[in-house]
């Protein structure tokens, strides 16, 4: 069975219908619409100094626009995009809406409910299961120890503790506690003058002091050692001068003289870090943000080099580009 030739796929949803060769409907009625406009132009009464050339060019307009492409785009195209392109807004400017949601004028209420204070929990009296006897028993000493018990004010805490598990103790238990309880007999305490001195001499002692220890808290509350004063250059590469006071601009180099990017720039003041970026491709950075008046610190760190500590005090003047010079490599 011989090998049937199958059509190749087209794009039936921009197809244009053809009138002579290559010439689409649309081109025909944009080369007619400029040759008619032309002639309703030659019709006019004016003069043929004015006339001739008008003619020329609108019918010159609407064949360019109907075969002549401009970088593949017909050339009516590029005439709609520069009229959009006129008439588009090139500033944005973001406006602050007045009305805001009724959910943000109001102030938040918050519940508060006062906690109570919980109550000293005291330790749950065992269940007692007696028996059933016929025989003369002794009276019950259960309430009385309960009293004892009750007598020494239990330390209140603030978490409960968890509940013990009940005991089930039998009589013959209870009766054996009971007798112990009342055969000893309470001891008097007494505190002499000799266990008070002693005891205050324990108090007074001073607690024994810990071995020092380096940390880094104490390095960053001793003060920042003072730095070299900045060096200014205006013969730096830089795009423009600032215009505004305070306002920082500089380079990055090496110590031989030559471009570093990706070095990371901080102003300090008081030891805090206030502003911090990153020289580009050209070792040029920028701070935008005007700064205030008084003494600040710049230092810059890259991987393999090291930099001094840079002073600067602002005035409120106009300041030429800061030169970053690296001193050496790590």
């Amino acid at each position: 069975m011989p090998v049937q030739q199958h059509p190749i796929p087209q794009n039936v949803t921009s197809y244009q219908f053809r009138l002579v060769g290559d010439m689409t409907l649309k081109q025909f009625l944009q080369l007619a619409a400029g040759i008619v406009i032309g002639l309703v132009i030659y019709a006019t009464p004016l003069p043929s100094f004015f006339k001739w050339p008008l003619v020329s060019i609108v019918v010159g307009l609407g064949a360019a626009i109907a075969f002549v492409p401009v970088q593949g785009r017909p050339l009516d195209q590029w005439i709609v995009a520069f009229i959009r392109s006129i008439y588009a807004p090139t500033i944005y400017v973001w406006q602050k809406p007045n009305n805001q949601q009724p959910s943000l004028n109001q102030a938040p209420t918050t519940t508060i409910t006062q906690a109570l204070q919980p109550s000293p929990s005291t330790s749950p009296s065992p269940t007692v299961t007696q028996p059933q006897t016929s025989k003369i028993e002794r009276p019950n000493l259960v309430p009385q120890i309960h009293t004892l018990t009750r007598a020494t004010p239990p330390t209140p805490i603030s978490t409960p503790p968890p509940q013990p598990e009940p005991l089930i103790a039998t009589s013959h238990d209870i009766k054996k506690s009971a007798k112990n309880v009342f055969a000893s007999q309470p001891k008097p305490i007494t505190i002499t003058p000799q266990s008070h001195q002693n005891t205050n001499h324990q108090s007074t002692q001073p607690p024994s002091e810990p071995a020092p220890t380096t940390s880094t808290a104490t390095a960053s509350n001793t003060p920042t050692q003072p730095g070299t004063s900045a060096s200014f250059s205006t013969d730096l590469p830089i795009p423009s001068t600032p215009q505004t006071p305070n306002t920082i601009v500089g380079m990055t180099l090496s110590p031989q003289g030559k471009i570093l990017e990706s070095v990371i720039v901080e102003i300090l003041k008081s030891g805090q870090t206030i502003r911090a970026t990153k020289s580009n491709k050209l070792g040029q950075f920028l701070f935008a943000k005007p700064l205030d008046n008084g003494i600040f610190q710049i230092t810059a760190d890259k991987d393999g080099f090291t930099f001094p500590r840079f002073d600067l005090k602002l005035d409120g003047q106009i300041i030429p580009p800061i030169k970053l010079q690296a001193t050496g490599t790590k």
